[in-house]
């Protein structure tokens, strides 16, 4: 079903300093291989903070952190009722003020992997990317200024419909690496950001 583009809304990572949780409980998924934090409120962990990871009992399995959405990812299952706990620090989100449009898009490079005497090229897949915009009016509250002057990676959380509470958010921790200003004598200031993504991209439920 179509949704109204007016409903769309975009958060990015706030000023506030980071706030630190420990021990915090996770939900596992039902293949016990992801861990994701069960507070929502903590869901985007700081970059600049380690996250500590709790296995009980003792796990070897090897695991990475996925920082936008607070998951834990195991290479392999966890045993059935092992618990996982995380310590580290949380940032939070602003609504992005003035703005009236964005996008994003996914990119999922390949590399030609191709020998000889074998028919047929042979490609594989490398790093899923995504890049976007977002187009306002100038408003030097809006939070980009700083942070690309800043030159650190930010939390951009895109709720392409705002009014389903059911509905889907896509997160990402990216790299501001434009923000233009134009202005035209019959129209409004206006500012555009560009980003790209800087690790993990995330695609949940709110």
């Amino acid at each position: 079903m179509a949704t109204a583009g007016k409903n769309a809304r975009i958060r990015v990572m706030s000023n506030a300093a980071p706030v630190t949780f420990t021990d915090e409980a996770t939900t596992a998924n039902a293949t016990r291989t992801e861990y994701k934090i069960t507070n929502p409120v903590k869901k985007y962990w700081d970059k600049g903070t380690p996250v500590v990871v709790t296995v009980t009992p003792a796990s070897t399995i090897s695991r990475w952190v996925r920082h936008a959405g607070g998951v834990v990812i195991f290479d392999q299952p966890l045993d059935v009722g092992a618990t996982v706990t995380v310590s580290g620090a949380y940032v939070t989100t602003a609504l992005a003020a003035e703005v009236s449009e964005y996008n994003v898009t996914l990119a999922n490079p390949t590399t030609d992997v191709s020998v000889l005497e074998v028919e047929g090229r042979r490609k594989i897949s490398t790093y899923t990317d995504a890049t976007g915009t977002i187009t306002g009016f100038y408003n030097v509250n809006n939070l980009f200024q700083d942070k690309i002057l800043e030159a650190k990676p930010v939390i951009i959380e895109m709720d392409f419909d705002s009014t389903n509470e059911d509905g889907e958010v896509f997160a990402v921790y990216a790299r501001l690496n434009s923000h233009e200003v134009s202005s035209a004598v019959d129209g409004a200031v206006g500012a555009t950001v560009g980003w790209e993504s800087d690790g993990a991209i995330t695609i949940d439920v709110k």
